[in-house]
């Protein structure tokens, strides 16, 4: 088996990136790399990942988001659905950048394999579109709840189109401020 890098195409803001993985298959199935350190950073992903975090959602429809985390302990994702699929979406939430209130948007299928790189100073969500998706994100500064934030969902600034106006979300979602 020769190996060879995934595909990597370059969403709608700058370092936002979806990655396919190579997938080798034969009778049994297929077997594919999802993270190697050495072969990221030739793609221009040097993150160094410290948290795997996952995420159960029962139902389609629910959305998680948009959070981040504030400087100095902003998070870059890598964010992979293992079960079911989600409409992933990055948002531009820095003030005083060029694409501040912009958005790029991936559907994340745990068939296809496609993960979503998200530098840190992104905001960051996901709605389900399959009943008990599980969604697998890894971090690389750990979780500070002091630096949790966190903009509603359906901020106009950012004008995500979701496909709802009834997504089913947490009561701290719901209550979150706009930006």
């Amino acid at each position: 088996m020769q190996k060879t890098l995934p595909n990597v195409t370059e969403l709608a803001l700058p370092g936002v990136r979806l990655i396919t993985p190579r997938r080798y298959s034969d009778d049994r199935g297929w077997f594919c790399e999802t993270w190697q350190a050495e072969d990221w950073r030739a793609l221009g992903i040097p993150a160094v990942f410290v948290q795997d975090n996952l995420v159960f959602n029962a139902r389609s429809g629910t959305l998680r988001g948009i959070h981040w985390q504030k400087a100095p302990f902003g998070q870059a994702k890598l964010i992979r659905c293992l079960t079911g699929a989600v409409l992933d979406v990055a948002a531009d939430i820095r003030t005083g950048s060029p694409t501040f209130g912009q958005v790029a948007t991936a559907v994340l299928d745990a068939a296809k394999g496609d993960s979503l790189f998200i530098p840190a100073g992104y905001g960051h969500g996901y709605l389900t579109l399959a009943d008990e998706t599980l969604v697998s994100y890894r971090v690389d500064v750990p979780w500070h709840p002091e630096a949790e934030a966190a903009c509603r969902w359906n901020d106009p600034t950012l004008a995500i189109d979701w496909g709802t106006d009834r997504p089913i979300l947490s009561a701290k979602d719901e209550a979150a401020p706009f930006l």
